[in-house]
């Protein structure tokens, strides 16, 4: 008799190998990014709720290595605003420079409160996923994506990025 039932170890080993291959790929729902991202979020939206004793923990136990987390990945105060390029209603476009490199991006800065206000947060996730992973040369590539307790930020490089002059004309920057 055969026996067709994978081993424990067999099957363990497999499972983890998939999770492994599962966590660097960066189109994956649980990439590194994302679930770093996931981890910083969820302790922006729950300063504040401690109420309960093990949510207390929960936040107590994370806070500090979010912290970390937030400090070491790229941020708000990693660029410096050059001039703003456009306004909409969830927020602006400002030609940034990051501070480390010099190098010139926009920077799409969009408001939490006025995207749930409106019920339309789920646009950005489609947006950054387009921006992230296509290789259309008619889609401004999207180097970073983060944000702090306020707002989401998207840079991209500035080329294929227009501003309207005092004539109403688009002008390439």
């Amino acid at each position: 008799m055969v026996n067709n039932m994978a081993s424990p170890i067999n099957d363990f080993t497999q499972r983890t190998r998939l999770l492994e291959e599962r966590i660097v790929d960066p189109r994956s729902s649980i990439s590194i990014d994302s679930l770093l991202d996931s981890i910083v979020a969820l302790i922006y939206d729950c300063e504040g709720l401690k109420k309960t004793k093990n949510f207390d923990g929960f936040y107590g136990k994370f806070q500090a290595s979010t912290r970390e987390i937030r400090d070491k990945r790229v941020n708000f105060d990693d660029f410096e605003i050059i001039k703003i390029i456009g306004r909409g209603a969830f927020g602006t476009v400002d030609l940034v420079r990051r501070k480390a490199t010099g190098q010139v991006y926009a920077l799409k800065t969009l408001s939490k409160f006025e995207m749930l206000k409106r019920s339309d947060s789920a646009f950005f996730w489609e947006e950054r996923n387009i921006m992230a992973f296509s290789n259309s040369d008619w889609i401004v590539k999207l180097h970073y994506a983060f944000q702090d307790a306020k707002n989401v930020g998207f840079t991209h490089s500035k080329e294929g990025v227009y501003e309207s002059n005092s004539r109403g004309t688009s002008v390439r920057l």
